[in-house]
């Protein structure tokens, strides 16, 4: 390799062979060579704008990586939170159909299908495969009263000792029908 001139080219920026420039006269010449000056230093000034720039053009391009990256973390998120909607949206149908079935909550949990028709026909299913003909002819029927129980009656709450006799609750009379075995009697 020879050496490198000016204008970053090597030897003296001529062709083998003689310069092509000797044969125009002194002022075409003198021209040509200005030109040609002039364009190897726009040039070197190119060569050097590029490097300069090449680290602002990588960071851009970790940028629109991070991007695409970012982009595709929000739709891996917006497909996770919309799997949750459908699930949480089958467990409420299962709940109602249950409801609607008059079926305990472990009942429910054994219901197969994607949309609350699917459900109801399961546990149309369930009902008369497992608890017999009799509760899957009841099927949508709520017992009256919502007992799920049927007719038999239930009580509760504060008045769930109510009677309608009121030497029953004589507290003499309660006393007395307590077996005194043992401590004091």
């Amino acid at each position: 390799m020879g050496d490198e001139n000016e204008d970053g080219n090597e030897g003296d920026g001529n062709p083998p062979g003689g310069d092509p420039l000797s044969r125009l006269d002194e002022a075409t010449a003198a021209w040509v060579r200005d030109r040609l000056h002039k364009a190897r230093q726009e040039a070197k000034g190119l060569r050097d704008r590029l490097k300069a720039a090449e680290p602002v053009l990588e960071e851009a391009r970790k940028a629109e990586e991070a991007k695409k990256s970012e982009a595709e973390r929000n739709a891996a998120m917006l497909k996770q939170l919309d799997e949750r909607a459908n699930a949480a949206e089958l467990r409420a149908a299962r709940i109602e159909v249950a409801y609607a079935k008059n079926l305990t909550p472990a009942q429910a949990s054994r219901l197969v299908g994607n949309t609350a028709e699917e459900l109801a026909a399961d546990a149309d299913v369930f009902l008369k495969d497992v608890l017999g003909s009799a509760a899957g002819k009841q099927g949508d029927k709520k017992p009256a009263g919502g007992n799920p129980l049927g007719s038999q009656p239930l009580r509760g709450g504060l008045n769930a000792g109510e009677t309608d006799d009121p030497e029953a609750l004589d507290p003499a009379k309660l006393a007395a029908s307590v077996p005194r075995h043992g401590l004091f009697g």
